[in-house]
């Protein structure tokens, strides 16, 4: 039997003995802590971020119509709603395209009609073509007619613009769809 009465008064590894880094790893921490307190602080976190841009999406918005009749004109702010699958239309201008030069972002179908927000509602805004075409009628009101095209500009509550979607000089984001490429289509 062996006699280990020589290592009972010598230091030995306890729990709280510092080993490594301890010094570094500490101030890392600390480090963090205080980034994180000083982001909470001015209001700079992602779930800051995040919950501001939820408020601004999920903002109660009042469904329009320009004119006190049964039909749509051209200013309505109206929601796009799938009959058989009972989707709402809705996008997410926090979800922009990464592509140098695009100014686009996300649209897809909520799977619950919600009450309307300014996430999923739309103002009804005429065509304008870039050169004018002799095929296209010129009604002379903006009542909205079987053919006329038009555009979807995302609700001004939404992207933050003070001026109306119908002014000459306003540049609403609008609904569009182009093809990616010739072998992508989009998923079903």
């Amino acid at each position: 039997m062996a006699d280990y009465s020589h290592l009972r008064n010598t230091a030995t590894y306890q729990a709280s003995t510092l080993v490594g880094n301890w010094m570094e790893e500490r101030d890392l921490r600390r480090t963090v802590l205080q980034d994180v307190v000083s982001r909470k602080c001015t209001a700079t976190l992602r779930l800051d971020a995040f919950a501001q841009r939820m408020s601004a999406a999920l903002q109660e918005v009042e469904l329009t119509k320009a004119a006190d009749d049964p039909f749509v004109h051209f200013g309505d702010s109206i929601q796009l709603i799938h009959l058989d699958t009972s989707c709402v239309l809705a996008c997410d201008v926090g979800d922009k395209d990464p592509r140098p030069g695009e100014n686009s972002c996300a649209a897809t179908g909520a799977p619950e009609i919600r009450a309307p927000c300014a996430r999923n509602s739309f103002v009804v805004l005429p065509y304008i073509p870039p050169r004018h075409a002799v095929a296209e009628p010129d009604y002379g009101d903006n009542i909205l007619r079987y053919g006329c095209k038009v555009r979807l500009a995302v609700h001004p509550a939404y992207t933050g613009d003070s001026v109306s979607p119908l002014s000459e000089d306003a540049q609403p984001l609008c609904l569009f769809s182009k093809p990616v490429s010739l072998l992508h289509s989009s998923k079903y």
